[in-house]
């Protein structure tokens, strides 16, 4: 079987742990030129240190995705190393749990600006790029709480529920330009967001590994043999994934 992935440049933010690192080990496996990118750089240098002991090829470039300049740095970095961007993982995020009379605007703001703004900077970043290749995948973590609102999450469910639309309204841009747009929403999965929790909703919870998401990623990213099928992946997803009524039992379903 061909590798369709061997030497694709991708670039994942969120690199240093969780989703961002599962996905990073294992599109590095399957030959992909990783672009690693977090604000923790001592992470990221044993996360490369791993994919290079594996036999992997990768790159650090330290990113903080709320900033502009930081953000439009790491892609000409990606384009001076490989002249191009494949793929990229919008994967760095942040939560807070607590009612929303509690949370302070500098919590909104770290949330809103690392899991939505950064969402657009990256994206409006790649496309720059993408959109005269004619070619590109980009996708980003949303979550189930993108879905429908929960309680003590409303900050982290805004956030998420920006992802979703912002990708939908992407998809519809980019889609006749050979460029494919998806999202995934993931449940409870086994990364630091978790700490924020109290310990009786964790413990009830249905919770996946960062490497059940990763597969799923790449799952999406070798599915689609027409690139200009952007909206099919998120209808498909959509089907797949959303709950149109909030269960009473919500914490075995919502993914984060």
């Amino acid at each position: 079987m061909i590798n369709t992935l061997e030497n694709k440049v991708v670039v994942i933010t969120g690199a240093s742990s969780g989703i961002g690192r599962a996905t990073a080990l294992l599109l590095a496996t399957k030959g992909c030129q990783v672009v690693l990118a977090s604000r923790d750089n001592v992470a990221l240098e044993k996360v490369a240190q791993t994919i290079k002991e594996r036999g992997g090829m990768c790159e650090i470039v330290p990113t903080d995705v709320r900033d502009e300049e930081s953000v439009k740095s790491l892609f000409r970095r990606v384009i001076e190393l490989h002249g191009r961007v494949d793929i990229l993982v919008n994967s760095a995020g942040i939560g807070i749990y607590g009612s929303t009379v509690e949370a302070s605007v500098e919590e909104w703001d770290q949330v809103i600006n690392t899991n939505l703004k950064g969402v657009f900077l990256c994206t409006r970043e790649a496309l720059s790029y993408m959109t005269k290749q004619r070619n590109g995948h980009i996708i980003s973590i949303a979550s189930k709480a993108g879905e429908y609102g929960l309680p003590k999450l409303s900050v982290y469910c805004a956030s998420k529920f920006g992802v979703i639309g912002f990708s939908q309204a992407v998809n519809k841009e980019v889609a006749s330009l050979g460029i494919k747009i998806s999202y995934l929403c993931p449940g409870y999965v086994e990364t630091k967001f978790l700490d924020v929790f109290p310990r009786e909703i964790i413990s009830k919870a249905n919770k996946a590994r960062p490497d059940d998401i990763a597969k799923e990623i790449y799952s999406i990213i070798i599915s689609e043999k027409n690139r200009a099928q952007g909206s099919k992946t998120i209808k498909y997803l959509i089907r797949r994934l959303v709950h149109h009524v909030i269960p009473q039992d919500w914490h075995n379903y919502m993914l984060v």
